[in-house]
């Protein structure tokens, strides 16, 4: 299997693993519905996302505002209505007209993602495939008979710490094969994070069509996964098995979500001019 083909394989036995952890069960009995809303809320955000992002933190920043002013109003007793709406106001206010802001933080932590899922791609990856190939995966459900006769909640704990305890294995392995990556990796996530806030308080456009696409993307892919697995299991071990034919469809899923929401987000001016022409 190639480096592509490594990569998606460990990101969904990590998946499986988190989601068997933290996501109630009941959503994973109904994936099928479940993968639906999120392919619809994964349309949304590909197709709208960039023109609702301000109207959404102004409605966010409010609702917050105005809960947190309810609790604090009933713990010092002071008029609740009167200090829920000027705070909610206020909170409305502030997500409003510091949009650029919160979406910098937000395009730092994506550009950071981005830069830090790179180095591992080239660094960590082959001390991964070489860590893997001397220890199994964390948890080895079907694989292990007594693993099933065990209560529910002793699989639940027992998966919890071997996920830790391989999880910590291979970065003390990391650490060993090379000296100093924690501080790369930390190096290199300030500076990839401070490129990203630049670019989303200056260039906030841009910023937001590349960020809710890419969201939108994944989103996109997940809820596909989950529909895919739940109706067509065969097609989805099929698809599975062809990495750079899902890599490709992503692309494409995100190139289009570029191109529509640059269109969308046209000023009249840009719009005019190119009708014209």
């Amino acid at each position: 299997m190639d480096g592509m083909g490594e990569l998606i394989n460990q990101g969904q036995q990590l998946a499986e693993q988190l989601a068997e952890q933290h996501v109630p069960s009941a959503w994973i009995a109904n994936a099928l519905p479940v993968g639906l809303v999120v392919v619809a809320i994964g349309i949304v955000v590909s197709v709208l996302g960039a023109r609702m992002i301000r109207p959404a933190l102004t409605v966010v920043f409010g609702i917050g505002g105005a809960i947190a002013a309810g609790r604090f109003a009933y713990a010092v007793d002071v008029p609740w209505p009167v200090t829920v709406l000027v705070s909610g106001l206020i909170a409305g206010l502030v997500g409003h007209f510091l949009h650029r802001l919160w979406v910098g933080a937000v395009a730092s932590l994506v550009v950071a993602s981005l830069a830090l899922s790179v180095f591992g791609y080239y660094e960590v990856l082959p001390e991964l495939q070489a860590f893997q190939a001397n220890h199994p995966a964390a948890v080895s459900v079907d694989s292990a008979a007594t693993f099933n006769l065990l209560p529910p909640e002793e699989q639940a704990e027992y998966s919890k710490e071997s996920v830790r305890d391989w999880a910590g294995g291979f970065w003390n392995h990391l650490n060993v094969k090379q000296a100093g990556v924690d501080r790369r990796i930390a190096l290199i996530g300030a500076i990839a994070g401070l490129v990203g806030l630049i670019i989303g308080i200056v260039a906030t456009k841009g910023a937001l069509i590349f960020g809710t696409a890419l969201m939108g993307t994944s989103l996109l892919a997940t809820g596909a996964t989950m529909v895919m697995g739940a109706s067509a299991p065969e097609v989805y071990a099929s698809a599975l098995a062809s990495p750079r034919l899902i890599g490709g469809g992503i692309a494409s899923l995100f190139l289009c979500s570029l191109v529509v929401q640059a269109m969308l987000n046209r000023r009249p001016a840009e719009a005019t001019s190119a009708a014209k022409a």
